[in-house]
C-alpha cells in the first residue's frame, strides 16, 4: 500500500514537473498521439479536432450513417426489374405405358431419354399503391435520422472535451497562483522569524503565517490531485495514451465578448438542433409508415416477359425430340382481399403514432425554447459577472499593496496582511473561474442553438 502511494506521488510530481518545464520553455509541440511519459501541447481547437477523430461514439454514429446509406441503396433496387434464369435437365429411364388398369398390359414407349427446359423471365412492378416509393422515402428519412444522431453525438463529444480542457486550464492556473502565494508567504516567514528572534514580533505572528502556508499547501495538494485526474480523463476523450501529459497554454484568455440576440438564437436552434430535426424526422417516418399501410388497400400490377426453350416438345405423344422456343409477354394483377380487414387496426395505430409525434414536436419546441433562454441568460449573466471579477481583482490588488507597504513600515498588523493576501488570492482565483465559466457558457449556448 505504501509503495503504491509512493508511486502515485512520484507520478504526480513528474507530471507537474513536465507541465512546469513545458510552460517555462514555451517550446511548440505538434498535436499528435505519443507513447511513454511525453508532453503533448494542445490548444482547445486542436483538442476538439483530435477528440472528434478518435471518439468511439462518433465513429459508431458515422458507421450508422454508412449503414443507412447502404440500406437506402438496397431499397432502391426494388424499382428495378426482377430477372430470373432457369435451366432444368432430366434423364428419363424406360418409360412404360399401362394399357389396362391397374398396371395391366405394359408396353414400352419410344420416349426421349432426357428432358431439358430453359427460361428467362423478366418481371417489373408497374403499380403497387406507391408502396415501393414510400419504402424508399422511409429509408431516406432513416438516413437523415442517422446523420442527425451523428451531429448530436459530435456536439456532445465537443462539449465534454471543452469542459475537461477548460477544467484542466483552471486547475493549472490555480496551481501556479497557489505556488506563487506559498512562495510569498515563505519570504514573509523569513522576515517574521528574524524579527521574532530579535523580539520585534510575537510568536503568534509567525504561527499565523505558518497556518496560512499550511492552508495553501493543502489547496495545492487538492489541485494537483484534481489536475492529474482531469488530465487522465482528457487523454481518454482525446484517444491519447494515459501516460501523456497535456500541456495547455495558461496565458490564453478564455473570456468571451461575443454578443447574441435571443430571437436569433431561438430561430437558429429550431433550424439546427439535431434533437428537433430528429423529432421532425420521426413524424415524417410515422407519416410514411401510414402511407405504406394504406398502400395495402391497392392492387399490385406487374408486367412479365418470358422466353422459354424446351426439349422434347411438350403436348406431343410420344414427345418429339425437338426444341420448342417461345416468347411470352403479359401483365398480371394481384389484390389481397385480406388487407381490407387485416390492416384496419394497423392503420389506426399508425394514425395515432402521427398524432403522438405532433405532441413530441410541441414538447421539443418548449424544451428547446427553455434551454436556449436558460443558456442565453446564463451567458449574459456570466459576462456581466466577469466585469465585476475584473474590478474586484483591481481593488483587491490595490488593497494588498497598500496593506503590504503599511505592514513593512510597521503600520499594520500581520492579521491585516494575511486577510489582504487572502482576499487578493481569492480575487485572482475568482477571475480565472469567471473567465473559464464564461467560456463554458459560451460553448453551452452554441450547443443549445445547434452551432457547436
Amino acid at each position: 500500500m505504501v509503495k503504491e502511494v509512493m508511486n502515485r506521488s512520484a507520478a504526480v510530481v513528474r507530471t507537474l514537473f513536465q507541465w512546469t518545464l513545458f510552460l517555462a520553455c514555451a517550446v511548440p509541440v505538434h498535436a499528435q498521439p505519443v507513447t511513454g511519459d511525453s508532453v503533448v501541447a494542445l490548444n482547445l481547437q486542436q483538442a476538439l479536432e483530435l477528440g472528434l477523430a478518435n471518439s468511439y461514439k462518433l465513429k459508431a454514429a458515422n458507421l450508422a450513417v454508412e449503414i443507412s446509406k447502404e440500406n437506402l441503396s438496397q431499397e432502391k433496387t426494388d424499382q428495378l426489374p426482377a430477372i430470373d434464369l432457369g435451366l432444368d435437365g432430366y434423364l428419363i429411364n424406360d418409360p412404360t405405358l399401362f394399357i389396362s388398369p391397374p398396371f395391366g398390359d405394359p408396353e414400352k414407349v419410344d420416349y426421349s431419354p432426357y428432358q431439358v427446359t430453359g427460361s428467362v423471365m423478366v418481371s417489373q412492378v408497374i403499380y403497387s399503391g406507391s408502396r415501393i416509393k414510400n419504402s424508399i422515402d422511409q429509408k431516406v428519412v432513416e438516413k437523415r435520422m442517422a446523420e442527425y444522431s451523428a451531429v448530436k453525438t459530435s456536439a456532445e463529444t465537443k462539449m465534454s472535451i471543452v469542459n475537461e480542457y477548460l477544467k484542466l486550464f483552471s486547475l493549472l492556473k490555480d496551481y501556479y497562483i497557489n505556488v506563487q502565494t506559498i512562495q510569498q508567504i515563505e519570504l514573509r516567514l523569513k522576515t517574521l522569524r528574524s524579527k521574532f528572534k530579535h523580539g520585534q514580533v510575537v510568536k503568534n505572528d509567525v504561527s499565523r503565517s505558518e497556518l496560512q502556508k499550511s492552508d495553501f499547501e493543502l489547496k495545492l495538494l487538492h489541485t494537483v490531485s484534481n489536475a492529474s485526474a482531469t488530465n487522465y480523463f482528457l487523454t481518454l476523450l482525446l484517444g491519447l495514451p494515459d501516460n501523456v501529459v497535456i500541456a495547455i497554454d495558461t496565458n490564453q484568455d478564455y473570456s468571451s465578448d461575443t454578443t447574441f440576440v435571443f430571437d436569433e438564437c431561438l430561430s437558429t436552434a429550431f433550424a439546427n438542433r439535431p434533437e428537433f430535426q430528429l423529432a421532425l424526422a420521426n413524424k415524417e417516418l410515422s407519416t410514411n409508415s401510414l402511407k405504406i399501410i394504406k398502400g395495402a388497400y391497392y392492387p399490385t400490377i406487374h408486367g412479365v416477359g418470358l422466353y422459354g426453350l424446351q426439349n422434347p416438345v411438350p403436348g406431343t405423344f410420344p414427345p418429339e425430340a425437338k426444341f420448342l422456343s417461345f416468347l411470352t409477354v403479359g401483365a398480371g394483377i394481384n389484390y389481397s382481399l385480406g388487407s381490407l380487414y387485416k390492416t384496419k387496426h394497423e392503420k389506426s395505430s399508425a394514425e395515432l403514432a402521427v398524432l403522438r409525434e405532433d405532441e413530441n414536436i410541441s414538447e421539443m419546441k418548449n424544451s428547446i425554447s427553455d434551454e436556449v433562454k436558460t443558456q442565453f441568460t446564463q451567458y449574459e449573466m456570466q459576462r456581466k459577472a466577469l466585469s465585476i471579477y475584473e474590478k474586484k481583482i483591481q481593488f483587491a490588488g490595490e488593497n494588498y499593496r497598500i496593506i503590504q507597504s503599511r505592514y513593512y513600515n510597521d503600520q499594520a498588523l500581520i492579521s491585516d496582511m494575511v486577510d489582504a493576501e487572502l482576499e487578493y488570492n481569492q480575487a485572482r482565483l475568482d477571475l480565472i473561474a469567471g473567465q473559464v465559466q464564461t467560456r463554458k457558457e459560451y460553448y453551452k449556448l452554441l450547443k443549445a442553438i445547434g452551432k457547436l
